[in-house]
């Protein structure tokens, strides 16, 4: 049985990963800095991936054969030009070391779709060029070349999986799926700031699926974690509304917003990720919207 570290297990996509990951037959220990899940499948481990020490601690204790790193600064708001940034760019290298030298074999990280230039309908990992334009992206970016470039010259198996714009059940609350659905199920308007914008949205058990498809393959380099379409922003807030059917919720006058030329555009070519690993997304955007509104009406009925 492989042994598999996974750091970000209580992230909105770790969440996700871990049934997924104890179900494909993995020996999961997961690292946190407040441990308080009792899943007795999960052998979870207290530490803090910010210090040396404590990385050099968690990878001596488990001695993973599989890691799956999927921990960084995600603060809504504050991660695009965070500083922390910087540690944890600092601190992912460091695992790598770490997990290398307690003769860990395969390493899945998590990157991102706006290592990108944006503007472009799709993002091909393959041939596109690559401007990333954030303090979040350019740190991301640089561990990707360095990880990328010392895994092929070493023994140890690496594979990124640039994520694009993932959703779904316990999504952080200021996003604009989980925003829009509390609007329309508190009977407020659904409006949103840029309703024109394109992005490829994806289901978050779709993100858990392909890191766990990733890890299981013997797939080496860069992956699109995307459906390969696009989607604005006021399609997810007229989906949210249909599903509740509450269209008289949205704001009437997102339409005649103007298009902002400038505004980014991520759309993902899944091409890679299908044909080496198998892997196809199971939720369209109906589908996906659906179970993300199940999921926050059950939440609402159980606190009346």
């Amino acid at each position: 049985m492989s042994r598999l570290l996974i750091t970000g297990a209580t992230g909105f996509i770790g969440k996700a990963c871990l049934p997924l990951l104890v179900e494909a037959g993995y020996d999961v220990h997961a690292v946190s800095r407040h441990v308080g899940a009792t899943d007795s499948l999960v052998h979870w481990h207290q530490g803090d991936l910010l210090s040396a020490a404590g990385i050099d601690h968690i990878l001596d204790e488990v001695r993973p054969t599989d890691c799956l790193h999927l921990a960084w600064t995600t603060e809504a708001g504050v991660f695009w030009t965070s500083e922390q940034n910087f540690d944890w760019l600092r601190a992912s290298l460091r695992l790598a070391q770490s997990f290398t030298d307690a003769g860990g074999k395969r390493l899945v990280v998590a990157g991102s779709c706006t290592e990108y230039m944006p503007g472009h309908p799709e993002c091909d990992e393959t041939t596109l060029h690559l401007t990333p334009h954030t303090l979040y992206s350019r740190c991301k970016h640089s561990l990707h070349l360095v990880l990328d470039a010392w895994a092929q010259q070493s023994t140890w198996e690496f594979a990124w999986g640039r994520v694009f714009y993932p959703y779904g059940p316990e999504q952080e609350s200021s996003r604009i799926v989980p925003t829009t659905i509390a609007s329309l199920l508190n009977g407020q308007q659904a409006t949103c700031r840029t309703p024109h914008q394109v992005n490829d949205f994806i289901h978050v058990h779709d993100v858990a699926e392909a890191f766990v498809r990733l890890l299981a393959s013997d797939a080496q380099g860069c992956f699109n974690i995307s459906t390969g379409t696009g989607h604005s922003v006021l399609d997810i807030v007229n989906t949210a509304a249909s599903v509740l059917e509450r269209p008289e919720l949205v704001d009437s006058s997102l339409d005649s917003f103007e298009r902002d030329t400038m505004c980014p555009e991520w759309v993902g070519e899944p091409a890679r990720l299908r044909d080496e690993c198998g892997w196809r997304p199971r939720f369209d955007l109906r589908h996906g919207v659906e179970q993300t509104v199940n999921h926050f009406q059950s939440l609402q009925a159980t606190s009346v």
